[in-house]
């Protein structure tokens, strides 16, 4: 995901979930003026200050971080203020994230960034070591997704695994688990956590036409840089023949993709 125009065009889906979880969850916390927010995963910046910012009803300073630069520099340029700004930060590799940010924050938010992190006990270590005591979490990621199988049997094509023999980093942890709730439940209370909610669910999100998916794959595809620009059309399409080979249901040109999210709403112990 380094090009974060694409991704603030064609994450629908995305800024759908994550505003019905802030529409959900954010009228029962509890705000104090001049709130500390630490949003993860940042992006390119939009939903931080379009969908979170907008809903916080005291005076606040948001801090949005995310492993990517490239990200962090476009999220800067294009949705800054005096009150919102971006660093560099991985928080899944990060020893001592304090050190950036030694005042702490009252409130952390993530949407859409947890399915991509491999070491989910240290990157939740080090949520919680950057709250203050009581401070609120609320997480949205994917807990499954039939791209991600996607990724596994183009992986094993003879014309395009030669780009993915990593694809593996980019499975989620909880891709085929039988039960994500408990063992996700597991590393909250291991990282200290008290559950207020924590609930995985099947949604949907309906595409208009095939040309509307293969943007919205193509702005999250960690291999498509990999590829000779002449052969990047046809992996797209290979990537959305496959899809829809994968159980996706179609009807009248648009395509209603299926797949299972986390959503939760945790706390720091005082």
């Amino acid at each position: 995901m380094q090009d974060a125009l694409l991704y603030a065009t064609s994450n629908e889906m995305q800024k759908r979930d994550a505003g019905a979880a802030l529409a959900a969850i954010i009228p029962g916390l509890k705000w104090n003026p001049g709130e500390k927010i630490l949003d993860i995963g940042s992006g390119s910046g939009d939903v931080t200050v379009n969908l979170l910012a907008r809903r916080i009803p005291v005076e606040f300073e948001i801090v949005g971080v995310d492993c990517s630069e490239q990200m962090v520099e476009f999220a800067n340029q294009s949705f800054a203020s005096h009150d919102i700004s971006f660093q560099h930060l991985d928080i899944e590799k990060e020893e001592n994230p304090c050190h950036l940010f030694p005042y702490k924050f009252s409130k952390a938010f993530s949407f859409y960034c947890l399915h991509w992190v491999k070491d989910l006990g240290n990157c939740l270590q080090n949520i919680h070591d950057l709250l203050i005591p009581g401070g609120d979490v609320v997480l949205v990621f994917l807990a499954s997704n039939p791209i991600f199988s996607m990724y596994k049997i183009l992986a094993e094509d003879s014309t395009w695994g030669q780009y993915m023999k990593d694809y593996e980093k980019y499975i989620p942890v909880y891709q085929n688990s039988s039960d994500p709730k408990q063992e996700f439940s597991n590393l909250l209370k291991l990282a200290g956590f008290e559950t207020v909610l924590l609930e995985v669910n099947e949604h949907s999100f309906t595409y208009e036409n095939k040309n509307q998916l293969i943007r919205a794959v193509k702005a999250i595809n960690p291999f498509i840089n990999r590829i000779p620009e002449a052969e990047q059309a046809i992996f797209l399409m290979d990537c959305l023949t496959t899809l829809l080979s994968l159980d996706v249901p179609t009807k009248n040109g648009k395509i209603e993709a299926r797949y299972n999210l986390m959503v939760a709403h945790i706390k720091k112990k005082k």
